[in-house]
């Protein structure tokens, strides 16, 4: 069973026939209870279920107050969407009343309001970091609808590159971008309306924890189907977000995508541009997005990442094969000669009965860069949201003999040691792991497992604090060829040692830069799993760092005087501030976005391939460019440049 979970195989439930939606959210919530590690009772769930509502049907805010949630929250019938009541839908016609009565009034204020032009000289502005807050009152409601209006004009005109500053000609303008504005938020308001029902499964699902999730086969995924066979050659997939938006949903390993190290799960699509005429992403309908990707054979992508900062990425299609070369091998050579891989996630791939996955590509690049001699070797698990925890697991016994990781506790069953069982080690000279706020799940049983076994340092910032693992489950559906889905929390992971990194994030042994970061962590999510230890006897014989003292009190010096990561800081808090909402504030707040990330001081290294992979980018042009400028990233990195110096001094202190 513990196997089983490791590799996320999917867990598949003969039930009987699909029941009206009011029954079959009461069966979702059973099945999900009998499955998850740690369900809330009932009356728990139906609150979660009410609160979590109003952030599902208003996830900007535009809809109802606090005060109006608030009261609803104190009506029996809203409240007790799983209740006993003679009438088991009497909860649902009481919301399907309250939202319509909601949209309705939204839909009035827009008529009311955008067909007259909007003022952009008060001193007013918009946090797009606190966009879903419902506002206290009526008042104030207004205020808010009013600044989102004021934001998507201005958004809209600065899109379509229009950059005038003419009275006369800023009036034509705004007009033409509020009309747009209007007709798109009365079709989201249509939307929203006939997509009430739709939205009370997934509803169910996320009341129980932030992971557990509800998928339904229908248009949305019918598209993301399509698109993600047709820009395989690009290498990553969309779907969908609740907010309208195309996210990265996956990024197939090898391919022009993952190669460019530039995209990952979770980044937004923005626009996407062949030569100089872009278009923008939130204008196109899906097929439009479909022919239009479908046509190209090289595309400037523009993504907005996590931290809202904006990317521009050039990718050229090409055919995605099996390579050996899917995790670049790269040589840091200054003071001391040091490997360097990243990791963008833990894929995993069955082919001809034996498994093919990260673990054994990054055995490859380390056996290329043991052919270079190296000093030290740097794994980066940056932005890393995990992904197979049987290949992280892989990846750990790389640097062990064999022995626990981990331990494991899944529904109803005992707690189960994570061991690695392959006896010897591949390499064993000094390692660093790096992380930040972004590196979840996977990428946190490496870093806690490497640092409680004493074999690796870690550098970074506080990880994201994603100790779960879901599994996935068929559920009944009209079309038995295409059921329903549901992905459920199952089990939690803790550390060698009986802690967990579940809502807390792995520490690391120096931090570099702040570690609060700029996007939300596990923490921050509604209804996360609250960490916990547990009592396991586990016989392990950790090593221990004894220079790790000395080390931080250097770094920690080191970085009092580096001006890039005081810059680097200074962006951070820069990106939070309100938008002024005038053209020059949101021009402004864009150029924020798109500027080069403060670079480091001093370079302490050249990066470089490794002998072995230089052969392939003699040949291919293309990606011999794109290698060439993640190179002067990777040597213009601060955190990079840090984390170098940090294994310099390591292995200078070893002698």
């Amino acid at each position: 069973l513990l196997l089983s979970w490791l590799l996320l195989l999917d867990g598949v439930t003969a039930v009987g026939q699909p029941a009206p939606v009011c029954d079959r959210a009461e069966f979702l919530a059973d099945f999900i209870s009998k499955h998850h590690i740690r369900p809330p009772s009932r009356q728990e769930l139906a609150t979660r279920m009410a609160k979590n509502g109003f952030r599902t049907l208003d996830p900007f805010g535009v809809l109802f107050t606090q005060y109006q949630i608030n009261r609803h929250l104190q009506d029996p019938a809203l409240n007790d969407p799983l209740g006993k009541a003679l009438d088991k839908c009497q909860w649902l016609s009481g919301w399907r009343a309250m939202y319509s009565v909601a949209l309705s009034d939204y839909a009035g204020w827009l008529e009311q309001n955008l067909r007259k032009p909007l003022s952009f000289s008060s001193a007013d502005s918009l946090n797009v970091w606190t966009i879903g807050e419902h506002p206290m009152a009526s008042a104030q409601l207004h205020q808010h609808r009013m600044r989102l209006a004021k934001y998507q004009v201005l958004e809209r005109m600065r899109t379509q590159k229009i950059t005038g500053r003419s009275s006369a000609r800023f009036a034509e303008l705004e007009a033409s971008a509020r009309a747009f504005v209007l007709q798109k938020e009365k079709k989201v308001v249509r939307e929203l309306d006939s997509l009430f029902l739709d939205k009370l499964l997934p509803l169910v699902a996320q009341s129980f924890d932030p992971h557990t999730t509800y998928f339904k086969h229908q248009e949305a995924e019918e598209f993301k189907a399509s698109l993600s066979t047709e820009i395989s050659a690009f290498g990553f997939s969309l779907q969908y977000n609740e907010l309208g938006e195309l996210v990265v949903m996956a990024v197939q390993p090898g391919s022009p995508a993952w190669k460019s190290n530039e995209i990952h799960e979770g980044d937004v699509l923005v626009s996407l541009a062949e030569g100089k005429e872009a278009s923008v992403v939130q204008d196109m309908s899906p097929a439009e997005l479909y022919e239009k990707l479908g046509a190209m054979t090289r595309a400037q992508l523009t993504i907005r990442k996590k931290t809202g900062l904006l990317k521009t990425v050039e990718l050229q299609k090409e055919v995605i094969e099996n390579r050996e070369n899917t995790v670049s091998a790269i040589l840091l050579e200054g003071e001391k000669k040091v490997g360097y891989l990243s990791l963008p996630s833990f894929y995993s791939s069955w082919s001809d009965d034996r498994p093919k996955g990260i673990a054994q590509d990054v055995a490859q690049a380390i056996m290329k860069l043991n052919r270079e001699k190296i000093d030290g070797l740097i794994i980066d698990l940056f932005d890393n949201g995990g992904g197979s925890i049987s290949e992280a697991v892989e990846l750990i016994g790389i640097f062990i003999d064999f022995g626990t990781v981990g331990v494991s506790r899944q529904r109803n069953e005992e707690l189960a040691l994570i061991r690695d069982m392959n006896k010897g080690i591949i390499y064993g000279g000094p390692l660093m792991i790096m992380v930040n706020s972004q590196s979840a799940s996977a990428s946190e049983l490496v870093a806690s497992s490497l640092q409680d076994l004493g074999r690796a340092i870690i550098v970074g910032q506080t990880t994201f604090g994603k100790g779960t693992g879901q599994q996935i489950f068929t559920l009944p559906d009209t079309e038995q060829a295409r059921p329903d889905m549901v992905k459920i929390t199952n089990g939690i992971v803790y550390r060698v040692f009986g802690s967990t990194y579940q809502k807390k994030g792995v520490t690391p042994d120096i931090e570099i830069g702040r570690s609060d970061g700029i996007t939300d962590r596990e923490s921050a999510l509604p209804f996360c799993l609250e960490s916990d230890s547990i009592r396991k006897k586990v016989y392990v014989n950790p090593n221990t760092i004894s220079t790790l003292s000395e080390l931080r009190s250097r770094s920690h010096k080191r970085q009092a005087q580096d001006t890039a990561l005081r810059e680097l800081l200074a962006y951070e808090q820069k990106i939070k501030t309100p938008i002024a909402l005038t053209t020059e504030g949101l021009d402004a707040f864009i150029a924020g976005l798109t500027a080069e990330l403060p670079q480091a001081d001093a370079t302490r290294f050249k990066a470089k391939t490794a002998l072995a992979d230089q052969t392939v980018l003699r040949i291919d042009a293309f990606q011999k460019n794109l290698l060439e400028s993640q190179l002067k990233d990777l040597e213009t990195s601060v955190q990079l440049q840090e984390a170098f110096q940090i294994m310099v001094d390591y292995l200078n202190l070893q002698k």
